[in-house]
């Protein structure tokens, strides 16, 4: 629980930078740079404590997901990432919140290495 709360709390504070968080090397297109918008209001949620927020922002990060083309991401690592924001906007519950978005930070951590996304502290 600590490791996710320290985790959860280092992506807060980058998250604040997000707004410079792409070089200009990001192989993004705006449908992934939305996709991590989105990610960032479940983290925010989180940190906050706030479950009915990070259930609301899942659900947004779902309709982000739908909207990508399998050429950007493949179908497997949409899936993915559907099933873990889906567990999030299904509960309420802050713990089981938290244990999905572990699952759902790794994935979006492998996102971010293919499109070049850095965070820059």
């Amino acid at each position: 629980m600590k490791k996710l709360l320290l985790l959860i709390g280092l992506f807060t504070s980058l998250g604040l930078q997000y707004a410079s968080a792409q070089d200009s090397s990001s192989k993004a297109s705006p449908q992934i740079t939305a996709l991590f918008s989105a990610f960032y209001g479940i983290k925010e949620s989180l940190a906050a404590g706030k479950a009915d927020k990070a259930a609301t922002s899942a659900t947004a990060f779902i309709k982000e997901v739908n909207g990508i083309d399998y050429k950007e991401v493949s179908e497997g690592n949409i899936h993915a990432l559907l099933k873990d924001a889906g567990a999030i906007s299904a509960t309420t519950d802050i713990e089981k919140q938290q244990r999905r978005f572990d699952n759902l930070s790794a994935n979006m951590a492998i996102l971010a290495k293919a499109f070049n996304i850095t965070i820059r502290p």
